[in-house]
């Protein structure tokens, strides 16, 4: 073990020496012998970290220059529009951004929603969209630019893109957020903040980013105009004399999404019932990454039910929901879902309570359960 401490002294000691050549003050760190306890103990290892990154091994020893970035720290995805000239609400009403899984059948997608203002009948105003997930090599997707200073501002980034820069020069830096999934970030810019919008995405050495969105493929799908086809790999059942199926989609072969940015939901049957006078859609979710073999990730930004165990509440943000399917349930309908096993069922319906008769009555065949 000496001799290992003695090698790994000698590197550290070289990196520090060539670090303080390369700043051009002329200053070369005295030589310290000893364990290299002592030697940690003559070095300020915060200093030697906030300057240098030193990895050692197998003979090699990289120093590399860490900076800090300087720029706006991300506004929130939710909180209260600002008091704006000329943007309604402000100071009262509030904004609210959420990110997802896609109840599209056989394609692991994301959606995304933003609204604004608190009523009844839902946001004031808002923006809604999904698409299929991206690959490992696309860092920014979704999001809403707005076309004036008085518009809300959104993307979602993953850990690549360290800020951007706006037409007036301005930085904003990423944040992480509760209500975004993974490892991805949030940039939002409020309204009153920049001219327009233009944005220039960069990464910690402030190279471009590009904002191109790659997307995953998507599984084979098959459909009924009744409940999912017995011996699928994912299957849906109610009670016939409780619940009308009518109709379904499901995934004819299930493996795993290769490449994605993150993890991811793929939704491997569906089907919309008639229940009473009112409509409910049953989406069956397994993690995307290993087709089922996993266990799907949790929700971002959901929550418990304060009126069913071990159920929660998906994300809505009035009229917008966030997650759309095949069925004829629309964007308004909240979601409910609860584990099967190691996947997820989830269930869109106008009543909390019917989402919940329903999951207490629902049995779902998927991978691993």
């Amino acid at each position: 073990m000496t001799d290992f401490f003695d090698r790994v002294e000698r590197e550290l000691d070289t990196a520090a020496t060539r670090l303080h050549a390369g700043t051009g003050t002329g200053a070369v760190p005295a030589r310290r012998r000893g364990r290299l306890a002592a030697w940690f103990a003559s070095h300020s290892l915060l200093a030697l970290l906030g300057g240098a990154l030193l990895v050692g091994g197998a003979g090699a020893t990289t120093a590399a220059v860490v900076s800090t970035i300087h720029g706006t720290p991300s506004a929130p995805t939710h909180g209260v529009v600002p008091k704006v000239a000329g943007v309604k609400g402000g100071g009262h009403e509030t904004y609210r951004i959420a990110v997802m899984p896609q109840l599209l059948v056989g394609q692991v997608g994301w959606c995304e929603a933003f609204g604004a203002g608190d009523h009844d009948d839902g946001p004031r105003f808002g923006s809604y969209g999904c698409g299929p997930a991206p690959v490992s090599d696309s860092h920014v997707f979704y999001g809403n630019a707005g076309g004036s200073r008085r518009a809300f501002q959104y993307r979602i980034v993953d850990a690549t893109v360290a800020y951007v820069e706006t037409a007036n020069g301005r930085r904003f830096l990423p944040r992480r957020d509760p209500a975004i999934p993974n490892d991805w970030r949030a940039i939002v810019i409020l309204p009153g903040q920049v001219p327009n919008d233009h944005m220039r995405f960069r990464d910690a050495a402030g190279r471009p980013v590009r904002p191109l969105l790659h997307a995953v493929p998507a599984q084979p799908i098959a459909a009924s105009h009744g409940a999912v086809a017995a011996g699928q790999v994912c299957g849906i059942a109610l009670p016939a004399d409780r619940f009308d199926p009518r109709g379904s989609h499901w995934v004819t072969r299930l493996g795993p999404v290769r490449g994605m940015n993150g993890a991811g939901f793929m939704p491997c049957a569906q089907t919309a019932y008639r229940v009473d006078d009112a409509w409910a859609e049953v989406t069956v979710l397994v993690d995307g990454a290993t087709g089922g073999a996993a266990v799907a990730p949790a929700f971002a930004g959901a929550r418990p039910s304060p009126h069913a165990r071990g159920v929660v509440e998906l994300p809505a943000i009035g009229a917008f929901y966030v997650g759309s399917g095949h069925g004829p349930v629309n964007a308004g309908d909240q979601g409910s879902a609860k584990r099967v096993g190691k996947a997820w069922v989830v269930v869109r319906a106008r009543s909390r309570a019917l989402r919940e008769r329903v999951l207490r009555a629902v049995t779902v065949t998927a991978p691993g359960g």
